[in-house]
């Protein structure tokens, strides 16, 4: 987090010109705030790609299997005498962490330190309750996850807007199939420059 736009710039001027020498792809992981960094120049905006890591959905099955998957990985790892059957309690692990498996992480390590000071065996509903977020903090996430990802799609399909408009080009957006020109007119194509093969 910067004062001004003008050091979030030379940040990214610098991660710009360490990228140039090393060779190296760097990749920024975080809230949708980052979206702001590529819009700073030209430069940036034309080195660098947004790509959207979206929370599980409660409606996709495969999320859910996901998701469960994750929360088995997670109580393997809890330092406790006994491990926890934290998968029983998936939609309510769900709901509580927006499906977004950072939230998840910082809830269980919340529980686990009641639990520790507890010196319990395991993990319970009752650590989780005491170790789960409000509800104005996790409707206040959700909120802005959502309202970052309304821009994003909004960026994302402006681009495609901007591009039909300044071409020219009248497209079908499901197959991107070009629609044919006028009789008479010429296709837009690259022309052969150099020598003539016919002059040698």
């Amino acid at each position: 987090m910067m004062a001004g736009g003008h050091q979030m710039l030379q940040q990214m001027n610098w991660i710009k010109s360490i990228a140039n020498l090393t060779g190296t792809v760097h990749i920024l992981f975080g809230t949708y705030e980052l979206l702001n960094c590529p819009t700073l120049n030209g430069q940036v905006g034309r080195r660098s790609e947004d790509i959207h890591l979206s929370p599980y959905e409660a409606d996709k099955p495969e999320d859910i299997a996901e998701f469960i998957r994750v929360i088995r990985t997670f109580q393997r790892h809890i330092p406790l005498v006994q491990e926890p059957k934290l998968e029983q309690h998936y939609e309510y692990l769900f709901s509580g962490s927006v499906g977004c498996v950072g939230l998840l992480k910082n809830w269980l390590t919340r529980s686990l330190r009641v639990a520790l000071a507890e010196e319990a065996r395991t993990l319970n509903t009752k650590h989780l309750k005491v170790g789960a977020f409000s509800a104005s903090r996790i409707n206040k996430i959700k909120e802005e996850a959502e309202q970052g990802f309304r821009r994003f799609q909004e960026e994302s399909s402006f681009v495609a807007r901007q591009y039909l408009t300044e071409y020219g080009t009248k497209m079908e957006v499901g197959n991107c199939v070009p629609k044919k020109g006028r009789v008479g007119q010429r296709k837009p194509k690259r022309d052969a420059v150099g020598v003539n093969p016919d002059d040698a």
